[in-house]
């Protein structure tokens, strides 16, 4: 039986903090190159920056369309910005934890928001979140689920 150093458990640790922090860090540089793509739609969508975000697009247009801050808002404030009824979004936060549930498979990857990979869950989005992105979405004008109530 090999015995582990308490040195060694330390030296483990560390390492993993430093690759998580380089990974928040290349994240924060995409986001912040992200923020000076052009401002026309037409641009951002062919722009090299905007497709290697990944992820959180239509929250980033929701707060530029808005002319928002970056931080987290709730169903009850995103509601009275886009002049659209708590009880509609809720209805779409709702659909948005059922379509996490039933449907476990095309929930995205922390981080990476790459699509359809056989992951546990603790390294994939939380049904929160996802429930959230989906909220973005509709307020973004996505056409793709909740067209009944548009």
């Amino acid at each position: 039986m090999e015995v582990i150093t308490a040195e060694e458990i330390r030296g483990g640790f560390k390492l993993k903090y430093l690759k998580y922090k380089q990974k928040y860090l290349e994240l924060k540089n995409k986001i912040n190159d992200f923020a000076d793509a052009p401002n026309h739609l037409e641009e951002q969508l062919s722009s090299d920056k905007f497709n290697q975000l990944g992820g959180a697009i239509h929250r980033l247009n929701f707060f530029r369309k808005y002319n928002l801050e970056e931080k987290s808002y709730s169903l009850k404030e995103l509601s009275k910005i886009s002049k659209i009824s708590l009880s509609t979004l809720q209805k779409v936060y709702d659909r948005g934890i059922g379509a996490y549930k039933s449907n476990p498979t095309s929930v995205r990857m922390k981080r990476t928001f790459k699509k359809n990979v056989n992951a546990p869950y603790k390294m994939k989005l939380s049904k929160e979140q996802w429930a959230m992105a989906r909220v973005y979405s509709f307020l973004d004008g996505n056409p793709k689920h909740d067209t009944d109530l548009r």
